[in-house]
């Protein structure tokens, strides 16, 4: 059986989940996982109609602002992918509230994990098992959730933070027919069939640098960059005028450099007077180099094309893919060659406010690839 790809785009949610499951095809789901708009649905009557429709597989999800799908890049439609037991084998799934208060529930998780496995976390092997998590995209919790697997685990999860369609207001997930804020999920799955975890995205590393000196790491402000206010000393490495710097962020993301092959991507969110705010935690005194991102559709299909001679094939698809890749992709007007990608691989996926793959990342797709 071929892993199932549902999609709607009806605003009613009742309705909208009646027409996933009339698409649904086997009774041996294990999993259903989605990703829907929050603009049209009441969230409550959605995650209960998703409960009621494909219970008693695990069903979670999250909000989107935009939603992805075989061949397809959609806004205002909900995307699900029902997983059989012979694709995504044991999995368990647990629920994180209150991630704003830290604590011990990374621990406590990982250990209910350890007795459904009956295996330590520490002894998981990386080929035999897969992590995911969803987060909630404005908890600005993301580096300590990452942190706290991390450590904890040699197993790397992949994932996103929920989104709100850009409004920066409100983002939620969903889990057993529930709707959760402040709130993340991890999953662990020991697949039957073989897989891979990519991290897609493609810089250029320049020479300008630019060094926070004044931050406010738990609102992910910038204040100043080398000593000036953020908003001018990011136009001048640009050579740009200050109106201009908003409409550069998607292209001049910032980067904490490693690997020149590989950036830690930190990208600008937004302008506030002139203060830089950033999706991504950013640490006063440490360096970070200008980026300009390189064509979309050409890296992303140079990784693919290397996943699928290493698996042999590629079966399935669920794209985590940064809000301001899809924005890139649309001022260049090429969103429907980046979906073209995939219009022959069963795919779902969401355009997120983060991306986490042993680490919290912007501006990056991190995709998890069946066989």
């Amino acid at each position: 059986m071929s892993y199932q790809v549902l999609f709607s785009q009806k605003t009613n949610a009742k309705e909208a989940v009646e027409e996933l499951k009339q698409q649904k095809q086997t009774n041996e789901t294990a999993l259903v996982l989605y990703f829907a708009s929050p603009k049209h649905y009441e969230l409550n009557s959605l995650a209960s109609e998703m409960q009621s429709a494909f219970a008693p597989a695990i069903v979670i999800g999250s909000t989107s602002a935009g939603e992805i799908l075989s061949g397809q890049m959609t806004h205002d439609s909900i995307v699900a992918m029902c997983f059989d037991k012979k694709q995504i084998g044991n999995v368990k799934v647990q629920l994180l509230e209150n991630i704003s208060k830290g604590g011990r529930i990374v621990k406590d998780a990982f250990k209910n994990f350890e007795t459904h496995f009956n295996i330590k976390m520490r002894e998981m092997s990386h080929e035999d098992y897969l992590g995911m998590l969803m987060i909630d995209g404005l908890s600005h919790k993301e580096e300590w959730l990452n942190d706290q697997i991390g450590n904890l685990t040699k197993v790397p999860f992949i994932g996103g933070s929920a989104a709100d369609n850009g409004e920066f207001k409100e983002t939620s997930l969903f889990y057993e027919g529930k709707v959760y804020k402040d709130t993340a999920i991890l999953m662990i799955a020991k697949p039957e069939v073989s897989f891979k975890l990519l991290k897609s995205q493609g810089f250029n590393v320049t020479d300008k640098q630019l060094t926070p000196t004044k931050v406010d790491e738990e609102t992910r402000r910038v204040i100043e960059f080398n000593n000036k206010p953020a908003k001018i000393a990011y136009a001048e490495a640009l050579s740009i005028s200050p109106e201009e710097v908003e409409s550069a962020f998607s292209k001049y993301p910032l980067g904490l450099i490693f690997d020149e092959e590989n950036p830690f991507v930190r990208s600008p969110r937004s302008l506030e007077g002139n203060d830089i705010v950033f999706f991504c935690q950013v640490k006063e005194g440490v360096p970070l180099q200008l980026l300009e991102a390189k064509c979309i559709v050409e890296t992303t299909q140079k990784d693919l094309e290397n996943v699928e001679k290493e698996l042999g094939s590629i079966s399935a698809i669920v794209n985590f893919n940064c809000i301001l890749r899809a924005k890139q992709l649309e001022k260049e007007n090429i969103t429907d060659k980046y979906a073209e990608l995939f219009k022959d691989t069963p795919t779902i996926g969401f355009n997120t406010y983060g991306e986490s793959f042993i680490g919290h990342m912007n501006q990056t797709s991190t995709m998890l690839i069946m066989n």
